[in-house]
């Protein structure tokens, strides 16, 4: 699941700590934010070829990608476009491939199974206009209110962020984008988002 995240365009002299608190009225009259909740597109690395560097790129077909806006579950991106079926009416989320659990046990301490659309990572991805300011003036910071459970992120077809530093439930992250960031431009941001295992704390 993706939640929602801010482009964060920070002066120099406002300590990276503020970055973390947004809602701080002297945090948010320092920068600019730029809110990126719409305009994503979400798909299965199962049924794609493509890695990081070329999915963040422009140009890279979303054709037969889900439209969504984060924040967002993957399945809840589905049910939206009428994927899978409403899955809080009647059984139908028992319908859903991947939840022939036994009833009554606790899935999460279960290993995933191999009919499960979620056992693959799954990708979020956008398009992005950045604020017209200077970098020799500016540094930008690319703040996520919560990724569950892993994730892989990149900008402009560089990897900035691997499984290994953004992992948990729904913990918060920002990430300095500076020299990767094009201002005044079109930026591509995605994110390979993966499910917890049954190991993980979830």
């Amino acid at each position: 699941m993706l939640e929602k995240h801010t482009l964060v365009a920070m002066i120099r002299k406002i300590v990276p700590c503020f970055l973390t608190l947004l809602a701080l009225p002297l945090a948010l009259q320092a920068g600019t934010v730029t809110p990126l909740r719409e305009g994503w597109r979400v798909q299965s690395a199962c049924k794609l070829q493509a890695g990081g560097d070329s999915i963040a790129a422009a140009g890279f077909a979303v054709e037969g990608w889900l439209k969504t806006s984060v924040p967002s579950t993957v399945l809840a991106a589905q049910a939206a476009a009428g994927a899978v079926p409403d899955p809080y009416f009647g059984s139908n989320l028992r319908q859903i491939p991947g939840t022939g659990y036994p009833i009554g046990q606790d899935f999460s301490n279960l290993p995933m199974p191999a009919d499960s659309p979620y056992r693959c990572g799954w990708w979020y991805r956008t398009a992005f206009t950045a604020p017209a300011v200077s970098t020799q003036q500016s540094r930008f910071w690319l703040h996520f209110g919560g990724i569950n459970y892993r994730a892989e992120v990149w900008l402009n077809g560089k990897k900035i962020a691997d499984p290994s530093t953004v992992a948990g439930a729904y913990r918060t992250y920002d990430f300095d984008v500076t020299e990767l960031l094009k201002p005044g431009k079109e930026n591509v941001l995605a994110v390979e988002t993966f499910a917890p295992t049954e190991k993980d704390l979830g």
